[in-house]
């Protein structure tokens, strides 16, 4: 049934791409005849495009925001490859859904072993996300694309304090779609429907999104959907083994506006990815560790209550009960130890408050305060009823305050005060293993953890288009339970990270209206004290070691009447010191440069856009083994062409087609962090449609 389903998707792929060009030049030919043309009629087919992605000038901290039209224009295969263009941003494990994971500014995962360590926050509907460390094996990004409307991703620390102490290097928050985004003003009913097909891997994508506005103030969203793909091929055109998956999902988002002054809010969605006689290390194409069968399951929940009274400026609050389940079944493994059921469920409560106040009429402030309680639990029952010696289970216990004060003075002097105060306990539960890593940890042992941490960014502009901002952070980032056992449970690392940015926003550039031009250069420099990076995987000793990141982030945009320009790079180092001998840092990724050119045509209908990004080559690496993750790298130069076409007329009207080549060049490279080639030469093609 699929071969038939793919055969049929093929043959639309070409017939669409006709039929695509015939419809532009139709409606091109319907402009050129109109025998009474009026002024509009007259004007240039192309008008003022918009920039594929707004730089973020407004704001201390960097800052890149991708909306719901970039989204759905990228037709990524997995989320990872949401965020693949963003500066300092780096996939493990390549685009594909299994084990995804993300390297911000060298932070975040452990190449081919971990793929989460608390560094990178990661944030659904302001739902906190990742399932410790799980060696080999960390689900952390296996989610659906089509999910979602809105990704930020803040790089450095300022943006994470309000969800854990320890992000040092990013924080990644993701927002599901509202009902509201497919309606319009008094719309009670709306469907959409999508397909889309690949070339590379014969993969397929249907998603369908129901959304209903039965009463006033009542908006409900349902979404189902099913991506399948089998083995890509590589540059080479060679079979990447074992890179063929499937992915259903579903979700559902309920808002009820209560009154004009509260909000309630209800939101579940699962992901899951069922994988059978795959290796159990999910980084790399090794069978060392044999094959086995592994379900991913991914689960959010929460609900919400809002409350912003007409009558104060100093209550404004919302209140969220949320639970998050990630689970990773793993069995039929060779070795026995490998089984288990890993599953780490978390249960949280948070409270935040805005008020808004002046001070000596001077200062205006946004004082958020939050209170927040967690309770994550771990095990990973094997068949022997104990947690394997690998993941270590027991209960994360937490409590934390924060504050954070945004505070603006003559409309030109800001500055961004914050402060978390929290405190952990870890509890060992059903942990009598063996284990040549770890230490046998009798049942209730608790270790405990409290730490201040937080700092301030400040921003001045110096006119209506120059504008500076600095910013100093203290971070703690606590053990987890997958250490119990080991004497890094009893280590928290400590960061501080040092940022200073310039930034221009210019929409008379060329003493003209039409012209925007947009940019920000970001300096960092991230020292991180009792690091356990490449420390954690088999060693059972106290790190004395220190790691020294610091880079740039360079963000253009620009647009005029004629096209739309858009450029970043970004550039790390990293230097690791113990015991007095220093290296290079092995997860500093390599640099990397993205430049998007695009131009619209008949009324905006038509959007055609070139993007092409260069990666340098990796030789900063301790790693001199051929094929690992971290050996060195060659440069390469990747080319993707895309057309986004909604017609308005000829009864098409409501109907987005979406068709885009990646790797053009069919190029052969193997990216840094990642031990297999890459994807080749991919056309993808989708359609849909909202009723």
């Amino acid at each position: 049934m699929k071969n038939v389903l793919i055969t049929k998707m093929r043959q639309l792929f070409f017939v669409l791409i006709v039929f695509s060009f015939q419809l532009v030049h139709a409606q091109d030919a319907s402009v050129q005849n109109d025998e009474t043309p009026s002024e509009a009629d007259i004007a240039p087919a192309e008008i003022v495009g918009d920039e594929s992605r707004g730089v973020q000038t407004d704001t201390i901290n960097s800052e890149t925001i991708i909306e719901l039209e970039e989204l759905e224009n990228r037709q990524a295969s997995s989320f990872v490859q949401l965020l693949d263009s963003i500066p300092n941003v780096s996939l493990v494990n390549g685009s594909m859904p299994q084990g995804a994971a993300l390297n911000i500014r060298g932070l975040g995962s452990s190449a081919g072993v971990y793929g989460y360590d608390s560094k990178v926050n990661f944030v659904i509907d302001g739902v906190a996300s990742g399932a410790e460390e799980i060696y080999r094996n960390s689900g952390l990004l296996s989610l659906e694309p089509e999910l979602f409307r809105q990704v930020k991703v803040s790089r450095g620390p300022s943006g994470g304090f309000k969800y854990s102490s320890g992000a040092m290097g990013a924080t990644v928050e993701t927002y599901i779609k509202d009902a509201t985004d497919f309606l319009t003003e008094g719309d009670t009913f709306s469907f959409r429907q999508k397909f889309s097909f690949e070339t590379n891997g014969n993969s397929i994508l249907t998603s369908s999104i129901l959304a209903l506005a039965p009463k006033e103030g009542l908006d409900i969203l349902l979404f189902y959907g099913l991506r399948e793909s089998g083995d890509r091929t590589n540059g080479a055109g060679e079979k990447i083994n074992y890179s063929g998956f499937e992915l259903p999902g579903y979700a559902t988002k309920v808002n009820y506006n209560v009154n004009d002054q509260s909000k309630l809010t209800f939101s579940f969605s699962e992901i899951t990815i069922p994988e059978r006689n795959v290796p159990y290390n999910v980084y790399s194409l090794s069978t060392a560790f044999g094959l086995v069968d592994r379900d991913t399951i991914d689960k959010t929940g929460y609900v919400e209550y809002s409350l912003n009274p007409l009558t104060t400026d100093l209550v404004d609050f919302d209140t969220k009960l949320s639970f998050k389940s990630e689970n990773i079944d793993i069995r039929n493994g060779y070795y026995d130890s490998l089984n288990g059921n890993q599953l780490t469920e978390t249960l949280a409560f948070t409270f935040t408050n805005r008020s808004y106040f002046e001070t000596e009429g001077l200062f205006s402030h946004l004082l958020q305060t939050t209170v927040e309680f967690k309770e994550r639990e771990r095990s990973s029952i094997g068949s022997d009823g104990l947690n394997r010696g690998s993941a270590p289970g027991g209960t994360d216990r937490s409590f934390a305050f924060i504050l954070s004060d945004d505070v603006e003075m003559f409309k030109a002097f800001t500055f961004n005060p914050q402060l978390r105060y929290e405190n952990q306990t870890i509890t060992s539960k059903g942990n009598n293993f063996y284990s040549r890593w770890r230490d046998t940890v009798a049942d209730g042992t608790n270790y405990n953890y409290s730490a201040l941490i937080g700092g301030t960014g400040v921003k001045y502009k110096f006119s209506d288009v120059f504008s500076i901002s600095g910013s100093l952070f203290y971070n703690e980032n606590f053990p987890e339970i997958d250490q119990i056992g080991k004497s890094l449970i009893f280590l928290s690392e400590k960061g501080v990270t040092h940022e200073v940015a310039i930034a221009y926003d210019n929409s008379e550039v060329l003493d003209s209206g039409d012209n925007e031009l947009k940019c920000r250069l970001s300096l960092f420099h991230t020292k991180i004290y009792d690091s356990k990076e490449n420390h954690s995987s088999s060693t059972n000793t106290i790190s004395t070691t220190k790691v020294y990141l610091k880079g740039l982030e360079f963000e253009l945009s620009y647009l005029n009447p004629n096209f739309y320009l858009d450029f970043n790079t970004g550039i790390v180092r990293g230097t690791e010191v113990e015991s007095g001998n220093s290296s290079f840092f092995n997860n500093a990724p390599p640099t990397k440069f993205q430049l998007t050119l695009g131009r619209y045509f008949i009324d905006r209908q038509l959007n055609l856009m070139v993007e092409k990004k260069h990666v340098m080559a990796q030789d900063r690496t301790n790693t001199t083994v051929t094929g690992g993750a971290t050996s060195p790298s060659d440069p390469y130069t990747t080319m993707s062409i895309s057309s986004i076409y909604k017609p308005t007329s000829f009864g098409f009207k409501g109907f987005e087609f979406r068709l885009s080549v990646e790797n053009l060049a069919d190029t052969e490279y193997r990216a840094y962090l990642t031990d297999r080639l890459a994807t080749g030469r991919n056309f993808k093609l989708s359609i849909a449609k909202t009723f």
